[in-house]
């Protein structure tokens, strides 16, 4: 049965138990069948645990344990739990029960009292569905926030492993800068003998001295910055900064196999944040049908039982009885009641666009992961091949600088070509950590989630 546009006082002799229809909305975001490049191996639900980094396992499961933020979310769970409880009240009567004593005493006589016992019941009968769509809302609101949560928990075990990667990739800077500083210091010998020797100008010798003084600024640098990720990585575990919280580790950990990225839609189901916003789309429905069936009217239903006692004579006067139905319908509102519906479904819709967005978001972490491991993979393979040529070139001009053959500009040239080459592949092998590290989020579903002690 459809309600009407408005209620007819004509027609509330025939009400009857109905419900307004949900308008079941359905996204219009195109989904595709396939992912365009694909790898082979199954990503684990707790997906960190891909990369093989027994530190890595330590800390993200020390930051589930106590990280602020997602302790935070438990509670905020709770909330939303509590709140669906309290909705799903509505379902039952409310019974309250009363009791009271009055008396009196004159002079000369003996006092006189009475006890007065009642007990009282209501209901109001979901005519247009507005309660049960209104406890819906708080049940998909609840389950939606458990997915925020497990979505949390994906996030935080990303950032933990984005922040210790980067840090493995400051001390590994460190280690090549060290080297790098170990080989200038080699060549600047080289150059103060044929300074000493007269064979060299001053300023080749400057060059040198200042390509030093660069090398031992990058190394500073490079342990500021690491300083600076451990302190991130220590709130991130819900530590202060001061405490050192992961080792020194300045070996890069090796990229597992290309997870196989699945079917797009199948992806959808599976991440939970999108699971989420989803499920909110249905409570902004389950909204609208409670905001149009607020127009009707509402049936109300009470009971109510009492009696007093004389406590003089102890005396029961006797049991009285209550029945009452009252129908409330509402005449002149202000064009409130229409206003509610209004927002309401302005409300639905756009959690209907935010749901798409979510989904394009979603598929473009995928494609764009898995196009930055492609570039990056190739930029490697070229690095390693100047890398190679690159040695042989310092090799055979610093022959030649030894020799007299040749000028301390080309030993400066390819010696600072030799160290850029270098950290440019260290950058890379860090891009290709952080894409994989995006990748394995992108794909990650969920897994059973233990609650702390912490937010016990």
């Amino acid at each position: 049965m459809h309600p009407p546009t408005r209620p007819s006082w004509l027609l509330l002799p025939l009400l009857t138990a109905c419900s307004v229809p949900l308008a079941n909305p359905q996204p219009t975001v195109h989904v595709p069948d396939d992912f365009t490049a694909a790898g082979e191996n199954t990503l684990p639900d707790r997906w960190w645990e891909a990369f093989g980094d027994p530190a890595l396992n330590a800390l993200v499961e020390r930051g589930l344990a106590n990280n602020p933020g997602l302790l935070a979310t438990w509670y905020r769970l709770d909330q939303a739990r509590a709140a669906a409880r309290g909705a799903g009240s509505d379902r039952y009567p409310s019974l309250s029960a009363s009791a009271g004593l009055s008396g009196s005493a004159r002079h000369g006589s003996d006092p006189s009292g009475s006890l007065s016992l009642g007990l009282s019941a209501s209901y109001e009968v979901d005519l247009w569905g507005r309660v049960e769509a209104s406890i819906d809302a708080a049940e998909l609101e609840a389950e939606a926030t458990e997915l925020d949560l497990r979505a949390a928990a994906i996030s935080l075990s990303a950032q933990i492993a984005s922040t210790w990667y980067q840090l493995v990739v400051r001390h590994a800077e460190h280690e090549l800068l060290l080297e790098q500083l170990a080989l200038a210091e080699q060549t600047m010998a080289l150059a103060q003998q044929r300074y000493d020797r007269g064979l060299d100008a001053r300023s080749d010798l400057l060059s040198q001295q200042q390509n030093l003084e660069s090398l031992h600024a990058e190394l500073r640098a490079a342990e500021g910055s690491a300083e600076l990720l451990e302190h991130a990585l220590a709130v991130l575990l819900g530590e202060p900064p001061t405490v050192a919280v992961a080792p020194a580790v300045s070996e890069l950990a090796g990229l597992p196999g290309l997870p196989a990225a699945g079917v797009p839609s199948e992806l959808l189901q599976r991440r939970p944040d999108v699971a989420a916003v989803w499920l909110r789309v249905q409570a902004a429905d389950r909204n609208v049908g409670a905001a149009i069936a607020a127009q009707y009217p509402r049936l109300s239903l009470s009971a109510g039982l009492s009696t007093s006692l004389t406590i003089s004579t102890q005396t029961l006067v006797g049991w009285a009885v209550n029945l009452a139905a009252n129908l409330v319908a509402p005449l002149f509102d202000g064009g409130k009641l229409e206003a509610d519906i209004d927002q309401a479904r302005a409300r639905l819709h756009a959690a209907v666009q935010g749901y798409a967005e979510t989904v394009l978001a979603a598929l473009a972490d995928v494609e764009n992961a898995l196009t930055s491991e492609a570039n990056a993979r190739a930029a490697l393979e070229s690095v390693d091949r100047q890398l190679e040529l690159a040695r042989e070139l310092l090799t055979q001009v610093e022959q030649s600088y030894a020799a007299g053959l040749t000028d301390y500009l080309r030993v400066l040239d390819a010696l600072r070509s030799l160290q850029s080459l270098g950290s440019r592949r260290l950058q890379i092998q860090a891009e290709l950590l952080q894409n994989r590290i995006t990748l394995c989020r992108a794909l990650a579903g969920s897994w059973t989630l233990e609650r702390p002690e912490a937010a016990r």
